[in-house]
């Protein structure tokens, strides 16, 4: 389950991305607003930041290192790395149960559990400084990649997204140091479900759960999980199984907005498909004007086919009550497709 891939063409859901990791540069240029401006809003107004390998929220202690991992299934998970006042959260609303969303089931007790760290940098944040969407779906692809790289479980094979769903109490803001751990949350046929947990040392909190689908690269074609797949990363679902069943609601007859899309020659990566990352940019845009559509939230996006280079694409919105639903078109034919609802009432300030 590393390869971010997404849509379906030919047998093949479509992108390829590498991991990013966990290192930091070595030289972090220093940023300032332009005179006059007002400085961007970081997590913390008082978090001071003195050597760019190394994140401090106080002066007397240290944010945890990038990886914990745990494989043994007679082993308890331990909690989240570093001193528990870290990543202690304020009491928030629960969002209520939908049912188009995947279930977005706890951390196991045993099994496999990876842990990384991170941070939200300038180019994940909105204006207002709130890690965006888009920005979050690379963050998943990448602790993804990290973990299968880091169980050294490498065949001739691929994994591609067919679903991802986000539920989000709360968005992480710009220089939040971030907690993630990742788990197989479930086990089909020909795919499997991967659940990342994004804790953040001042209030974020999204848990997000991401259908794979385990592709042979010779055929193009879902194959069935190899065995050293299920000893790897079976014993954290504790029996659990899914489908791969599509849920978002059929692209509607009439009543909905039809808008012109143009991907950009940076929305494609190595397998030539418009990445996953970029339909949640999408999601971010179609958004953007309703203020009342922010966090807590639920999210999902569902892919069908890929969207190539040269595809005349238009996206067809329906916004109803406190939610908005997107249709990507490709010749008639829905590539993918997108909802997010908030059931907040009060409009929420982080942008």
């Amino acid at each position: 389950m590393g390869l971010a891939c997404s849509g379906y063409r030919r047998g093949l859901m479509g992108d390829q991305v590498s991991a990013a990791g966990n290192t930091t540069a070595s030289f972090t240029p220093a940023l300032s607003p332009p005179t006059g401006a007002s400085p961007l809003p970081v997590a913390d107004p008082t978090q001071v930041v003195t050597d760019p390998t190394q994140v401090v929220t106080d002066p007397a202690r240290e944010v945890p290192g990038p990886t914990q991992v745990v494989t043994d299934p007679a082993r308890e998970v331990p909690g989240p790395t570093g001193p528990p006042e870290l990543f202690e959260l304020p009491e928030l609303p629960e969002l209520p149960e939908l049912p188009e969303l995947f279930e977005f089931v706890p951390e196991p007790t045993c099994g496999r559990v990876f842990a990384a760290s991170g941070r939200v940098r300038l180019g994940d944040v909105s204006p207002s400084g709130r890690l965006r969407c888009d920005a979050l779906a690379r963050h998943l692809q990448d602790v993804s990649d990290d973990d299968t790289r880091d169980a050294q479980f490498v065949e001739a094979s691929g994994w591609v997204v067919r679903r991802t769903a986000i539920s989000v109490t709360r968005f992480p803001r710009y220089l939040e140091p971030l907690a993630l751990r990742t788990w197989c949350a479930g086990i089909g046929a020909r795919w499997a479900e991967r659940r990342v947990s994004v804790i953040g040392a001042a209030g974020g909190c999204i848990e997000a759960a991401t259908l794979w689908v385990h592709i042979d690269l010779g055929t193009r074609r879902p194959a069935a999980l190899p065995a050293a797949f299920h000893e790897l990363y079976g014993p954290a679902t504790g029996g659990r199984k899914v489908r791969a069943t599509l849920l978002h609601a059929d692209r509607p007859a009439a009543g909905s907005a039809n808008l012109g899309w143009v991907p950009r020659r940076t929305d494609f990566d190595v397998m030539g498909h418009v990445n996953n990352a970029v339909y949640w940019a999408a999601l971010e845009e179609a958004i953007a004007p309703r203020r009342e559509l922010r966090a807590p939230l639920h999210a999902s996006v569902e892919f069908g086919a890929g969207i190539s280079p040269g595809e005349t694409v238009s996206i067809e919105r329906r916004d109803t009550g406190r939610a908005v639903e997107l249709w990507w078109i490709v010749e008639g034919d829905v590539r993918a497709s997108a909802r997010l609802q908030s059931p907040m009432s009060e409009v929420d300030r982080d942008g």
